[in-house]
């Protein structure tokens, strides 16, 4: 009973009121240009928001603070890229402030060799509420 009314809790705090993050939907994200150390395009600096287009996609931009949470994370973006498969579906964690050894050994500790794991060092964060998030220019 405890679980179903904090899960009730968290709904209804998420649905009255606190700010949610990311893109609304059918909101366009920016390219960007991450170096991929792990997963399908590892060695590259291939942008997914080009690459991918409109195929269902996942990126979750973190700063690689927490081992824990950041190897459940890669877990379930792991199984989740595995069983939607058919529908082509590809996940990317975009690590803002880690160091390619310890991105590798994260891929060794969970064996998620499905899903990109990237730096991406370059993007310039906005923090006011009328602009997005861009890359920095070259």
């Amino acid at each position: 009973m405890k679980k179903l009314l904090l899960v009730f809790l968290l709904l209804s705090v998420g649905v009255w009121g606190l700010p949610l993050s990311g893109l609304e939907i059918g909101e366009k994200a920016t390219a960007h240009t991450p170096s991929h150390v792990t997963g399908p395009h590892a060695g590259s600096a291939i942008c997914p928001i080009c690459q991918y287009q409109s195929r269902p996609a996942c990126q979750v931009f973190i700063n690689g603070e927490n081992d824990p949470v950041d190897k459940a994370l890669l877990r379930m973006l792991s199984e989740a890229v595995t069983r939607q498969s058919k529908a082509e579906f590809v996940a990317f964690i975009l690590f803002m402030k880690d160091e390619p050894p310890h991105l590798q050994a994260l891929n060794q500790a969970v064996h998620a060799d499905n899903v990109g794991l990237c730096l991406l060092k370059d993007l310039k964060i906005r923090l006011s509420p009328n602009t997005k998030s861009t890359p920095t220019p070259p």
